[in-house]
């Protein structure tokens, strides 16, 4: 959202009936799964990979400009407070669909 606020003249809307375009999305998995092995058949690093199903449609339109997955990941080192680490590659995996989506949303403009 800041990037469509920060650079360009979109404001954000109270009600769907105030907007001019819906961005909407919706997390449709998430693993975090080992990314990479030690010698002694340990994982050292974790990546979580997050999918989105999102679309982006003008209110004055009655088909959406596109509807379609975006995917995103980070990774973590898992012997370095593993939990904290899985968080921030989220964070990582999300600001890079985010980016993504704002990308395709913009493109045409």
């Amino acid at each position: 959202m800041d990037r469509f606020i920060n650079q360009t003249r979109l404001q954000l809307a109270n009600s769907r009936a105030q907007a001019d375009a819906v961005l909407e999305g919706s997390i449709v998995r998430y693993t975090n799964k080992p990314f990479s092995i030690t010698g002694e058949q340990q994982t050292s690093q974790n990546e979580v990979t997050i999918n989105v199903r999102a679309t982006f449609q003008y209110t004055n339109k009655e088909q959406a400009e596109w509807s379609k997955s975006f995917s995103g990941s980070g990774t973590f080192d898992t012997n370095e407070n593993p939990i904290e680490g899985e968080e921030n590659a989220a964070d990582e995996a999300l600001s890079r669909i985010a980016n993504n989506m704002f990308n395709d949303a913009v493109s045409g403009w």
